[in-house]
């Protein structure tokens, strides 16, 4: 497809877009000092008065309305202003997805495929580089409780020795991989170029994230109703088990085998640190019933880790939004969890099989709600709509 971009307003709403949904979600701005809140207030600026001069729907500045609103609810409750990123997250991505339509949708997810091939060449490369020189890095900074490393061509906090879990420019693994799935998704129901989906797909093994290795699961056997797929992934599982055979493929399998064996406390597998927290939200709902209403202190949910002894772990789980915002604030990520499923069961061309498996990766890393993140479930829900109400 030649798709070109011609006029300086489709150029400067495909800026906002790639920004928002790819570099403000990174660790780029932080490691230069600029914090993300200032970026975002810039982008919304810039996005309203694109939308402005193209005669956005009143419906959409009255939703929010209603968001900011809701916010105060909780900048009252807990005296903290902090909150205001709720209206900004999800406001910034309505208004770039109401300007993101036509050509201008198809480039966004061209240069954003492309770009995300590049990081996880990127990721593979760092690995190959940290096996080879016996772990050696860079040390970068401290965040929440945990260093972060840099091996000239990706980033991580997950290091044991020379062996590490590549996260791109992302804070973690599971943040690229949240980004990735989404995009995965979205070519699925756009229907854009297999070969690239399915590249995408494999390199994204590297990140060894269990939870990514159960949405592939189900993405694949998406794919399988697609004609002529099976021909394109039996490629890419014989390139996938020939790196497999190689050094690279002996830390992974080691890993991944890990990760599926049987832990000493409780039967779970040892890749599974989410039941134990989602047993513990649930508690606290249970022992506090007006964090349904405001959720929990807003320094326990700005910085979590001020109150591991108060609270315990209950991030990473389906309940943490509702725990850390209460049910009016959280209602827009349990509603896109809730449509992508309903779609998927009432349309069969949107496949039930990528819509449980991408909500397993929004349940597990609830971040919905986050600065640049919150444009993608937002969005894949809105390339569903498109698709089956054209």
């Amino acid at each position: 497809m030649n798709l070109s971009v011609k006029s300086f307003k489709n150029k400067s709403i495909l800026f906002v877009a790639i920004v928002w949904a790819l570099l403000v979600p990174s660790t780029l701005f932080e490691l230069i000092g600029l914090p993300g809140i200032a970026i975002s207030l810039l982008l919304m600026t810039f996005a309203v008065v694109i939308c402005i001069s193209n005669k956005v729907s009143i419906t959409l500045y009255f939703l929010i309305i209603l968001i900011t609103i809701a916010s105060f609810i909780l900048i009252f409750k807990w005296s903290d202003v902090r909150y205001l990123v709720i209206p900004v997250s999800i406001g910034l991505s309505f208004l770039v997805i109401a300007l993101l339509n036509g050509d201008g949708l198809n480039i966004f997810i061209s240069i954003s495929s492309r770009a995300l091939l590049f990081i996880l060449i990127g990721c593979w490369i760092g690995f190959v580089i940290s096996l080879s020189t016996g772990g050696a890095e860079i040390k970068l900074f401290n965040v929440f409780g945990r260093d972060y490393f840099f091996y000239l061509t990706t980033f991580t906090v997950v290091k044991d020795n020379e062996f590490i879990r590549p996260s791109g420019i992302y804070l973690e693994p599971g943040h690229l991989i949240w980004i990735l799935s989404s995009l995965l998704c979205i070519r699925r129901v756009r229907q854009n170029n297999l070969k690239m989906t399915v590249v995408l797909l494999l390199l994204g093994y590297i990140t060894f994230s269990l939870a990514y290795i159960i949405f592939s699961a189900f993405f694949i056997l998406s794919l399988l109703n697609i004609r002529n797929s099976l021909i394109t992934f039996v490629i890419g599982i014989l390139s996938f088990t020939a790196i497999s055979f190689s050094p690279v493929g002996n830390y992974t399998q080691q890993y991944i085998y890990e990760r599926f064996q049987s832990s000493n406390d409780g039967g779970a597998i040892k890749g599974d640190n989410r039941s134990f927290r989602l047993l513990n939200a649930y508690d606290i709902l249970q022992d506090d019933p007006s964090v349904l209403v405001f959720g929990i202190k807003s320094r326990c949910y700005f910085e979590p880790d001020s109150c591991k002894q108060e609270l315990g772990l209950y991030g990473e789980n389906p309940l943490t939004p509702l725990v850390g915002l209460g049910a009016v604030n959280s209602i827009i990520y349990y509603y896109a969890l809730f449509a992508i499923l309903a779609l998927a069961i009432r349309y069969k061309e949107l496949s039930l099989m990528m819509a449980v498996g991408i909500v397993a990766i929004y349940a597990q890393q609830p971040i919905n709600l986050q600065l640049g993140y919150s444009v993608w479930p937002l969005l894949l829900l809105h390339c569903m709509k498109k698709r089956i109400l054209p």
